[in-house]
């Protein structure tokens, strides 16, 4: 298992330093004290890509194809 520092972590989420301590303040995320440094586990840094990945639904495209294309009426 990778242990990643948070300079780290945050580089690979892309998130500011107090963004991320807030994460790790309400516990969103597993860390590994080592006296004063904290590590993160590689696999809480995918788990948290995933959870905040929301697919594209196919339902909103279907539903607004209508008003999203010209139709000869409203020239």
């Amino acid at each position: 298992m990778t242990l990643l520092t948070v300079a780290e972590a945050r580089e690979r989420l892309r998130m500011g330093r107090n963004q991320f301590y807030e994460i790790i303040k309400r516990r969103e995320i597993a860390v590994i004290r080592r006296g004063r440094k904290l590590l993160i586990p590689e696999p809480e840094i995918d788990r948290l890509i995933r959870q905040e990945i929301i697919p594209a639904k196919r339902s909103f495209f279907k539903s607004h194809r209508s008003s999203l294309s010209c139709s000869a009426e409203t020239r």
